[in-house]
This record gives C-alpha cells, sequence and structure tokens, in this order.
C-alpha cells in the first residue's frame, strides 16, 4: 500500500518544512512509533529530474516520537512540481510508501499582503492593520487630524474637470457633498420624482 499527500501553493525557491507520519506497513490505521530513517529512505525529484536524497534527512521530531519533520531546501524547492517519495528499504518493510506532491508558486500569500516589495503590494503593520501611508509603493500624505489618506479631488480618474467640481461640490462646514437633484442623471422630471 502507499499514502499520497499534495501540497498546492507552495512558495517556490524557498525552504519548505512540513511534518508527516508514517503508518503500518500492514495496517492504515497505525502510525508507526518512532520510525528509523536512513540515507537513501528519501528521495526527491524537482520538475521531473532524476531522484536524488534531499540535502536533510527526515527526521523523528520530537525524538522518540511519531512526526517526521521533513526539510526540503530552496534549491530542491526551485521548480514548479517538487516530488518527494519516502520508502523504508529494509526487509520487512517498516512503513507504507508515502508520497509528497507539491505544486509550488512564484509568490505566496505573506508576499501579497505583507510586502512593500513588488509595489502593488499592500503594506501591512505587525498587527495585520493596512498601512495607508504607503499604496502602490508611493508614500500617501495623511490628514494630521484624522490620520485619514489625503485624498485630492483634482486628479480622480485622470479627469480634472469632474474631480474639481466634485470638490468644489463640497461644503466644507458639514463635509457633505452638495447635490443639485433637478438634475438628476440628467432627467429632471425623475428627479422631481424622486
Amino acid at each position: 500500500m502507499s499514502q499520497i499527500i499534495a501540497f498546492n501553493d507552495v512558495k517556490k525557491n524557498e525552504e519548505f518544512i512540513f511534518y508527516v507520519t508514517l503508518t503500518h506497513p500492514t495496517d492504515a490505521d497505525v502510525v508507526v512509533t518512532n520510525p528509523t530513517l536512513a540515507a537513501g529512505d528519501a528521495k526527491v525529484s524537482t520538475d521531473g529530474a532524476a531522484f536524488a536524497n534531499p540535502g536533510t534527512l527526515p527526521a523523528v521530531t520530537p525524538a522518540g516520537g511519531r512526526g517526521v519533520k521533513v526539510t526540503l531546501s530552496a534549491g530542491e524547492m526551485n521548480g514548479d512540481n517538487v516530488l518527494l517519495i519516502l520508502t523504508d528499504q529494509t526487509a520487512p518493510e517498516e512503513w507504507q510508501t508515502l508520497t509528497v506532491s507539491i505544486r509550488t508558486k512564484a509568490v505566496d500569500i505573506d508576499d501579497l499582503v505583507r510586502s512593500a516589495t513588488p509595489a502593488n503590494a499592500l503594506a501591512v503593520d505587525a498587527s495585520g492593520r493596512l498601512d495607508l501611508g504607503k499604496w502602490a509603493g508611493t508614500t500617501v500624505s495623511l490628514d494630521s487630524g484624522t490620520s485619514l489618506p489625503d485624498v485630492h479631488f483634482d486628479a480622480i480618474g485622470g479627469s480634472t474637470a469632474k474631480a474639481t467640481a466634485l470638490a468644489a461640490a463640497i461644503d466644507t462646514g458639514s463635509n457633505l457633498v452638495l447635490v443639485d437633484v433637478s438634475r438628476l442623471s440628467g432627467d429632471a422630471t425623475a428627479a422631481d420624482n424622486a
């Protein structure tokens, strides 16, 4: 018998550490305690290249337990598809063969949400809050009173005419936008009925 585990969307070209358990060779309901792992029991292939021993031999972690820590280096993870096979070379086998399929991606969720590089990423502080002081790699000025982004209406959507009209329609006393309801959607009758 053999078992298969699949990981999707793991970051490419970055060390990947994960934990597995190995099952008894004749009883899939039993997890082997303190399996003996030797060189050659683990083989890794990146993008269909020849199988080779990984740089780090999987190890029982914690010592004497049931978990097996697998560490694949950045080089071993530098491919679109990585395949790891754990097979006991002794006879009789101490555990069932375990196959681990890993599909990688160029970026992971941390790159998209927490990094200021690339420039289109969101900058998030240590508490997980969006840093409005940076957006698309550009410094955004904040209003000193509210700490909200200072938005300039004279350049919204690249249309200065409409943006300027919107800015002029804001009542600075109440911060409300003044609306001419008689010209709503260009239809005076519908606006009157509204």
